[in-house]
C-alpha cells in the first residue's frame, strides 16, 4: 500500500491529465520507452506490478515489504530492484496452482490476470471461460487483455459478447470504438444504446481472484493482497489513447459520460482518470452555447475533489501506513474491496488512531 499510495499522490501532485504513447519494440511496450515518454505511466506500471515474472524465490512477508519500503524512501527512489522483485510472482507456480484447482473458475481467472506471457495469458483465460461458463466479467477482461496485446479481431468478438451480456456497461462500446478507429472504420456515428452508462471494469473481481490464487500457492494474506490489489491498467490505457485522438463531435457525449462514471468506483486511480478526462472535454468545449457558469463550476468540482484527494493521501502516508499492524493492513485491503479505496483508508486511520499507543 504504502507504493501505491506514493503513486496515487505522485499523480495529484503533477497535475495528471492525458498519458503520451509510449514508443513500442516489437509490438509491446519497454521499461525503457515508457520512463522516456511517461514518467507516471512507467510509475504506474512498475508500482502495480505489470512487469515480467521472475524466477521462484522465497515468498515474501509483511516485514519483507516493510523493509524495502523503508529503505527505497530512505534512497530517495520510486523503485528497486528489491522492491519490484517482491511484487512478481512465478509463472510456474501459478499454473501449478492453476492446474491443482482446474475446477475453480475464480482460481483459473486468477492465474489468467497473474500470467504476463500472452501465450499462457490467452490459453489460461480461454480456461477461464470454459469452467467459469463464459463469465461475462471474465471475458471483458479477456477483451481488453487480447486488444493491448494487438490482437484486435479477438478482442472484438469477447467485447461484442459483453455488449450482449450486460448492456449497462459502457466500457465494452468504448472497446469496440478504440479498435473500429484501429481499423480504420466510420465512428462519426458510433453510439451505444442509452442503457450503456455505467462504466465497468470488473477490477474488484479480477483482484479477488488474484488474492484467492496467491493465497492458495501459500502467500500471506497480507503479501498476496498488496500483489493483487491493482487497478484495471488496459482500461485505463485505451481511456487515455483515445483522449488524444482527434475524435468527431459526435463521440463527446458518450466519452464525457464515461469520465464521469468512472469518478464513482472504488479504485482512487480510476477517479483521477475520469477526472483528468473530464476536465480534458469541459477545457475544449467552444461551441458559444456552452454555459461557461455551469463549466467552470465543475471545473471547480474537479479542483477541489482532487485537492480532498491529495490531502486524505498524504496524511495517510505520513502517520497512518508505517503505523499499522499486518492484520490492520489486510483488513485495509478487503475494506477497499468492499466499499472502495477512501472507505478503506478512512477506516484504517481511524483504527490506528484510536490505539492507545499511537503517536502522530
Amino acid at each position: 500500500m504504502r507504493q501505491q499510495l506514493f503513486a496515487i499522490f505522485y499523480i495529484l501532485a503533477s497535475g495528471f491529465w492525458l498519458l503520451p504513447a509510449p514508443k513500442t519494440l516489437a509490438g509491446k511496450p519497454t521499461l525503457k520507452a515508457l520512463a522516456g515518454k511517461s514518467s507516471v505511466l512507467c510509475l504506474l506500471f512498475s508500482v502495480f506490478g505489470l512487469l515480467p515474472s521472475a524466477s521462484a524465490s522465497p515468498l515474501p512477508t509483511f516485514n519483507d515489504f516493510g523493509r524495502v519500503d523503508r529503505e527505497r524512501r530512505a534512497s530517495g527512489q520510486l523503485q528497486t530492484a528489491e522492491s519490484l522483485g517482491l511484487m512478481r510472482v512465478d509463472p510456474a507456480l501459478i499454473l501449478r496452482i492453476a492446474e491443482q484447482y482446474s475446477d475453480d473458475p475464480q482460481i483459473q481467472w486468477g492465474a489468467a490476470e497473474l500470467l504476463t506471457d500472452w501465450t499462457q495469458k490467452q490459453a489460461q483465460f480461454e480456461t477461464a471461460l470454459a469452467v467459469s461458463g463464459t463469465n461475462t466479467d471474465i471475458a471483458l477482461r479477456f477483451g481488453f487483455a487480447a486488444m493491448n496485446s494487438k490482437q484486435p479481431d479477438l478482442a472484438l468478438d469477447w467485447i461484442c459478447y459483453c455488449q450482449e451480456q450486460d448492456p449497462t456497461n459502457v466500457l465494452p462500446w468504448i472497446g469496440e470504438l478504440w479498435i473500429l478507429h484501429q481499423k480504420g472504420g466510420a465512428i462519426d456515428a458510433y453510439q451505444p444504446p442509452a442503457t450503456a452508462t455505467q462504466y465497468h471494469d470488473y477490477g474488484v473481481g479480477a483482484a479477488r481472484a488474484r488474492i484467492r490464487l496467491l493465497e492458495a500457492a501459500g502467500y500471506s494474506p497480507y503479501a498476496a493482497r498488496r500483489i493483487g490489489f491493482v487497478p484495471d491498467m488496459s482500461a485505463l490505457q485505451v481511456m487515455q489513447q483515445l483522449f488524444r485522438l482527434k475524435l468527431p463531435g459526435s463521440i463527446s457525449p458518450l466519452l464525457m459520460a464515461t469520465a464521469q462514471s468512472m469518478q464513482h468506483g472504488k479504485y482512487l486511480i480510476t477517479e483521477l482518470v475520469g477526472q483528468s478526462l473530464e476536465k480534458a472535454l469541459l477545457t475544449a468545449q467552444t461551441d458559444a452555447s456552452t454555459n461557461t457558469e455551469v463549466t467552470t463550476a465543475r471545473l471547480e468540482q474537479l479542483v477541489a475533489r482532487r485537492t480532498q484527494m491529495k490531502q486524505l493521501v498524504t496524511d495517510l502516508g505520513r502517520t497512518i501506513v508505517d503505523n499499522a499492524t499486518e492484520p490492520e493492513m489486510v483488513q485495509y485491503y478487503d475494506d477497499a474491496l468492499n466499499f472502495g479505496e477512501e472507505e478503506g483508508m478512512k477506516r484504517l486511520a481511524m483504527t490506528v488512531r484510536k490505539r492507545p499507543a499511537f503517536v502522530p
